[in-house]
């Protein structure tokens, strides 16, 4: 909740990190391997190098928030794919999961605080939320899509002019 309200009175944060986000990606993998690894996932990364210039804790937050729902709601023994390129002055992230599909009125509620796709679901609902609005924070983009193939992906898009 103290996340939350920091992200609603933005005015003392800054954005002036440089940061290596191929390697932030890599350290948020190496701390949730452990969780990947019980359920016998497989996390595959293809990865350009990339500096951007930004707030590190929460552009951290926000990927790991991604990382550790995928992680969640794969299949044991299958795979999360991510990716990250340079697209003209785009930053493009990509986590991809097989699992259950999503219903159509879950989705259209995913980044809405407090909302749970299952109330069996453990977590407070606000993850997906708090990762919106750190992406947006940054001037990005953040889309959900779900193949017939139960294959469900977040992209974030940011805007990059610090290459």
């Amino acid at each position: 909740m103290l996340l939350l309200s920091e992200l609603d009175n933005h005015q003392h944060l800054l954005f002036d990190d440089k940061i290596q986000v191929d390697q932030l990606i890599k350290d948020i993998i190496r701390h949730e391997q452990f969780a990947a690894d019980e359920k016998s996932l497989i996390i595959l990364a293809d990865l350009e190098s990339i500096d951007f210039l930004g707030n590190q804790r929460l552009l951290h937050q926000a990927l790991s928030n991604l990382l550790i729902n995928a992680i969640k709601y794969t299949d044991v023994g299958g795979a999360i794919d991510i990716a990250l390129q340079h697209s003209h002055n785009n930053i493009i992230f990509t986590i991809s999961n097989d699992g259950s599909p999503i219903s159509p009125q879950a989705e259209a509620r995913l980044f809405e605080r407090f909302y749970k796709v299952s109330k069996h679901d453990n977590s407070n609902g606000l993850g997906l939320a708090i990762t919106k609005s750190i992406i947006e924070l940054h001037h990005g983009t953040i889309q959900f899509t779900q193949s017939n193939a139960y294959v469900t992906t977040f992209t974030i898009t940011l805007p990059n002019h610090s290459h």
